[in-house]
């Protein structure tokens, strides 16, 4: 049975600067909380989940939300050409999804959204597709998401097709590039053999995005088509001119659909702590290890789990601002305005090392 359109979302984490863990360690929760949202907010790069917005969508297109036929005027789709019904013909799962009818050129819907409140700096889009495969001389995509280009072309092998993705990084004009991603389809009319799984990670900090495939990450830090990108706004499907085109399981969410993935770069949180990262900073410019290899570069190999490289684009992150700190404040001797007690000997070495490990955690979880 598939969950309602909108899923229950309200949690919270708290980051702590002494232990690098939520909550607890030598700083009290509430004032943990606090120095983590103001390191987020310094260095300006997402660093910290803060309460998450509104409810996520979820499209399973199922009765009693969806009525059956024309999607035209249902939650915020419209059909901009040809013809695109809510139909029982075929489903990811439950019994209803969204099918695009063969037509001439094609059939296109689209589903517009408002923006979050509060707005939010990472978005996740994960949907069911069941393909047909086109020759890459149509320069057809399937998916187009706030720019976010995603196709699926035929080979030199009748029975195989690829996945290829639009890479519009800053200063470029754009361009296909192609991914590991492989799919077994029919020869004659090229629909794929089975649904296939697409996963986008938008991140409107870096106006940039990635991509999974059926699970598998396969690029990273494309540039965006459409220019600045502050929320996920349209999701555009576009069908076959032969073979019909199906749509199920839209999700789109702030939450990593994967599973735990606190500081939302991508990276689960389990993975991240067995790296040596910091789970709850988003680090993946950062470089750990210090090998001259950034984090993303790393972990998208590892995870890619194939022998082709994955895609990376060349879309730069956002500048980090310099981490300021106010003066310290001078007093005067005892009884006086701004003076505090002093403590000596042991006590003082004690803390001041434990200021300076704390200090040093969390300059290194920023890359800093």
């Amino acid at each position: 049975m598939k969950p309602s359109r909108n899923l229950p979302l309200s949690w919270f984490v708290r980051f702590d600067l002494a232990s690098g863990r939520p909550g607890g360690g030598r700083f009290p929760r509430a004032w943990a909380a606090v120095a983590g949202g103001v390191l987020a907010g310094v260095l300006g790069a997402g660093a910290t989940r803060a309460e998450l917005p509104s409810p996520p969508i979820f499209e399973g297109f199922e009765a009693p939300d969806y009525a059956p036929g024309n999607v035209n005027g249902q939650h915020g789709w419209s059909v901009e050409s040809g013809v695109a019904e809510v139909t029982a013909d075929e489903a990811h799962s439950g019994k209803g999804s969204l099918k695009l009818f063969a037509a001439s050129p094609f059939s296109q819907a689209r589903l517009r959204l408002a923006a979050a409140s509060p707005p939010h700096a990472v978005s996740f889009v994960d949907c069911w597709v069941h393909p047909v495969a086109v020759a890459k001389a149509d320069d057809a995509e399937m998916l187009d998401i706030d720019g976010a280009r995603i196709a699926v072309f035929r080979t030199e092998d009748p029975a195989v097709a690829e996945v290829w993705l639009f890479d519009a990084s800053a200063g470029t004009a754009g361009e296909w590039v192609r991914t590991a991603a492989k799919l077994p389809v029919a020869a004659e009319g090229g629909r794929a053999d089975k649904w296939m799984r697409v996963t986008l990670r938008e991140d409107f900090l870096r106006q940039a995005w990635d991509c999974w495939i059926d699970g598998r990450w396969v690029a990273a830090n494309l540039g965006f088509h459409e220019p600045h990108v502050s929320h996920t706004e349209n999701y555009v499907i576009m069908g076959d001119a032969a073979k019909d085109v199906f749509l199920d399981d839209l999700a789109i969410d702030a939450r990593n659909p994967f599973g735990v993935d606190s500081d939302l770069d991508g990276f689960l949180d389990a993975d991240e702590k067995k790296w040596g990262w910091n789970a709850y900073f988003d680090d993946r410019d950062a470089d750990a290890n210090r090998d001259g290899t950034p984090n993303l570069e790393e972990a998208v190999s590892r995870l890619a789990k194939t022998d082709t490289a994955p895609v990376r684009g060349t879309q730069a992150p956002p500048p980090r601002r310099a981490l300021f700190l106010p003066p310290r404040r001078r007093g005067g001797g005892p009884g006086r305005a701004g003076h505090r007690h002093r403590p000596a000997g042991k006590t003082a070495r004690r803390l001041h090392a434990g200021w300076q490990r704390s200090a040093a955690r969390a300059l290194a979880c920023c890359g800093l």
